[in-house]
């Protein structure tokens, strides 16, 4: 009886965090590198893709364009993004080291 409470609360929380809370399965901060970058209007425009852990390309995410940033950065940048709230609207808190 215990197996089959314990398989009931695993998936209620599952599928609780794949409905309500999608954005824990993925880490808030994370880093992208800079794909390409664009001046317009004075603003400065980069478009980038999120790593993974080990420095590779995440095929899982498509390249996000158009990320509006102050900081100076060129092509082949690797730079700390939040995601915030889970939303995919990154926030470039540094080039990495």
């Amino acid at each position: 009886m215990a197996g089959f409470l314990d398989e009931f609360v695993k998936l209620t929380v599952n599928e609780t965090i794949e409905t309500d809370y999608p954005h824990i399965r993925h880490p808030a901060l994370c880093q992208a590198k800079v794909m390409e970058g664009t001046v317009k209007d004075g603003a400065s425009y980069v478009t980038l893709r999120l790593l993974k852990e080990n420095g590779e390309t995440d095929e899982a995410f498509p390249a996000i364009p158009y990320i509006r940033t102050e900081q100076v950065l060129k092509k082949g940048d690797v730079v700390a993004v939040g995601l915030l709230y889970g939303q995919c609207r990154p926030y470039i808190l540094g080039r990495c080291l």
